[in-house]
């Protein structure tokens, strides 16, 4: 795995649909009477909760606790959670929590999963898209594989395990490239939480917004990809697309070194109009000179506000 890894690197950001008290409720840490939301996996989570304990290593050791074959089980039972927590639910069994966290390498594959799960969100629970560095994950030692590259190499050893993982579920990992971190992302590797109201929020008296109601109330890309598409003159396109990146970078990590990010990376996301359901009335190769510059000037004024408000904030502290 590590060999396909060099030939083919991991993506420089990689995304989560996740909800913050799900699977185990939200807590507060008594001491900063602040949420202990983590980004760990199903077991993970039930363990803080269970421990009134914010837990900010792994619970669980990969290289001591489990072997090749015993990562791969877990991995088949990963992805295969969702068939048998149906299964456990309806002979009244505990449900299985999985130690593996999900991400993906695809923006927009996150973002309509995020628009589908939030819809069922409790009250209590807050959902939105979590955007990771990958190098800072590998950095502070944390395990991360391409699942792709996973079934590949357990195909190769011919495991029992590899016949229990459907050409569905395959199929499943390959749209949403996929990838897995082993018992929780570290909370230093997360650029920005979007909360799911950010990424939809219409932002002016015409009530637009970037993503469409289509995409937003779609069950599954397929479906919004069967959506007529919405004609715009490039001027606007350029406008939503702008405003949005300013929402997602509003929620910029306090620790997130601006300077530092990748905006070709964040204008990708958004310079193909037909996959977000966008007919453009222009030249779509004058695009991206309009977008580069305008999200560039968007995540500057974005930083210098989150900047001037930890300021006030540390001010009342004080």
């Amino acid at each position: 795995m590590d060999v396909r890894a060099r030939k083919e690197p991991y993506p420089k950001y990689l995304y989560r649909a996740h909800i913050h008290g799900n699977v185990a409720p939200r807590f507060v840490d008594e001491d900063t009477g602040d949420f202990c939301d983590s980004f760990g996996s199903d077991l993970h989570r039930w363990t803080e909760w269970d421990a009134e304990a914010e837990i900010s290593v792994p619970i669980c050791s990969l290289t001591e606790d489990l072997t090749t074959e015993g990562i791969f089980e877990e991995l088949s039972n990963h992805l295969n959670k969702t068939r048998i927590n149906v299964e456990r639910q309806n002979s009244g069994e505990e449900l299985f929590l999985s130690r593996f966290v999900s991400l993906s390498g695809d923006f927009r594959w996150t973002a309509q999963r995020i628009c589908r799960d939030g819809r069922t969100a409790s009250d209590d629970e807050i959902p939105g898209l979590a955007l990771f560095e990958t190098s800072v994950i590998a950095s502070s030692g944390g395990y991360i594989w391409r699942v792709a590259d996973m079934l590949a190499f357990i195909d190769n050893l011919k495991s029992k395990d590899s016949d229990n993982i459907s050409s569905i579920l395959r199929r499943w990992a390959r749209n949403a490239d996929e990838y897995v971190c082993w018992d929780l992302v570290p909370r230093h590797a997360l650029i920005a939480f979007v909360p799911l109201h950010d990424l939809t929020q219409q932002f002016d008296s015409r009530e637009v917004a970037f993503l469409r109601s289509e995409f937003v109330n779609s069950t599954y890309l397929t479906d919004f990809r069967k959506c007529p598409l919405k004609r715009l003159c490039l001027e606007e396109y350029a406008e939503r697309a702008a405003i949005f990146v300013r929402k997602i970078a509003s929620n910029f990590s306090p620790w997130t070194n601006v300077e530092q990010l990748d905006i070709n990376t964040f204008a990708n996301w958004v310079l193909n109009p037909f996959e977000w359901g966008y007919n453009l009335a222009g030249l779509a190769e004058d695009l991206e000179e309009r977008i580069i510059p305008g999200f560039e000037a968007e995540i500057r004024t974005a930083a210098k506000a989150r900047l001037a408000k930890e300021g006030i904030s540390r001010m009342k502290q004080s």
